[in-house]
């Protein structure tokens, strides 16, 4: 009878726990819901002033231009964050543990650098990979690639004739680094 009932609370701790869980991720989901919501409404309904009062006659000739340009600046707006809103649940899809794989890193890193190579050398560009190590992590691999990929074409992109670029991948207690070197114009304070 003990055993039978350990077996019971422990199956509805879990379901508690289960329940619970629910609800949290339905209150982040309403909460997000309704803060989209809101971020849609005020646009949309000065969108449909706009229109409205064009439709309706109510703005005169000389001034409809102008009323125009702030509709398409509201609607070009509402597209904007709906291409957050994409690019959000697209970067939440590939960072979802079905889509990460134990890879080295070494390997998007050397794709990239092979595609960059040719481009530094048309440039005039002195161009190096080092992988020091090869660590192994859980990622989208896609996701790497295009990580390396931007690093090392920003990098090349910004150096001039003469100039070099260096990447190089090692791994530091336990951690994977991964360095971007360029004798280009670099990033300003103010924007890195």
């Amino acid at each position: 009878l003990e055993k039978d009932a350990a077996a019971m609370v422990a199956v509805a701790r879990e379901e508690l726990e289960r329940l619970d869980k629910f609800k949290q991720s339905f209150s982040l989901t309403t909460a997000f819901t309704l803060t989209v919501a809101h971020e849609f409404r005020a646009p949309l309904t000065a969108l449909q002033s706009f229109l409205n009062l064009l439709y309706n006659g109510y703005v005169s000739p000389e001034k409809q231009k102008r009323f125009i340009e702030q509709a398409i600046e509201r609607s070009q707006g509402l597209l904007d964050m709906v291409d957050d809103l994409l690019n959000l649940a697209t970067a939440r899809e590939e960072m979802s543990p079905r889509n990460r794989v134990l890879i080295s890193l070494a390997e998007p890193m050397e794709q990239a650098g092979i595609l960059m190579q040719a481009r530094a050398e048309e440039k005039g560009v002195s161009f190096s990979m080092q992988p020091m190590h090869r660590p192994v992590i859980e990622a989208n691999p896609e996701q790497m690639r295009e990580v390396w990929t931007n690093l090392i074409s920003n990098a090349v992109k910004y150096t001039a004739a003469g100039g070099s670029v260096r990447v190089i991948l090692e791994e530091r207690e336990g951690w994977a680094v991964g360095t971007v070197e360029d004798t280009g114009i670099g990033i300003g304070p103010d924007e890195q």
